[in-house]
């Protein structure tokens, strides 16, 4: 009833209530932006984590323990030599990297002139444990408060991440990764 008495005092208002509806064309190029971000947010989770994996340290192969310590002649390499009369006499070098996954190399050569160990720090969230498992196999593991050490012994590498809470998981990233000469 109270319908009807307003539209018989005033039938113009009536036919002039504002719908709230979006044009068609607007809410095509809505719907088609929205689906457009779905796919490609799907798209690049994918990629991030089913690409195939590649040897991140293939560029460092002649750097790698076993190697001699003159494959790092020619590189923006800081060296110095660690010389105690306790200690067999060794020569420690590193280099800071600009672009890639490696923020920095650290490399021991022998006193014969045979690299030792080479480490490799990452820049947060380039590699993962799960790239080094694909390369390497299942790791033993140990944790240390909120950090966790992989080890592959039979490799002689060893890799940490923080991972506080987290439980393990080939997600985990890392932070560090150690080639000893076995």
């Amino acid at each position: 009833m109270e319908q009807i008495v307003r539209e018989s005092i005033c039938p113009s208002v009536a036919s002039h209530i504002p719908r709230r509806r979006l044009p068609t064309n607007l809410l095509i190029v809505l719907i088609l932006l929205t689906v457009f971000t779905v796919i490609s947010l799907g798209v690049r989770t994918l990629a991030l984590y089913l690409a195939p994996s590649t040897d991140p340290f293939a560029f460092f192969a002649e750097m790698l323990p076993g190697q001699s310590g003159s494959a790092i002649e020619g590189q923006p390499f800081s060296c110095y030599w660690e010389d105690d009369e306790y200690q067999i006499a060794r020569q420690h070098c590193a280099m800071q990297v600009t672009t890639g996954a490696f923020a920095g190399v650290g490399i021991v050569i022998s006193k014969a002139g045979i690299i030792q160990y080479a480490t490799f720090m990452l820049r947060p969230n380039t590699l993962l444990l799960g790239d080094l498992m694909v390369l390497l196999g299942s790791p033993t593991f140990h944790r240390y408060g909120a950090d966790m050490e992989f080890s592959w012994p039979d490799r002689g590498v060893t890799a940490s991440a923080m991972v506080g809470r987290q439980k393990f998981s080939p997600f985990v990233p890392l932070w560090i990764v150690s080639f000893t000469l076995i």
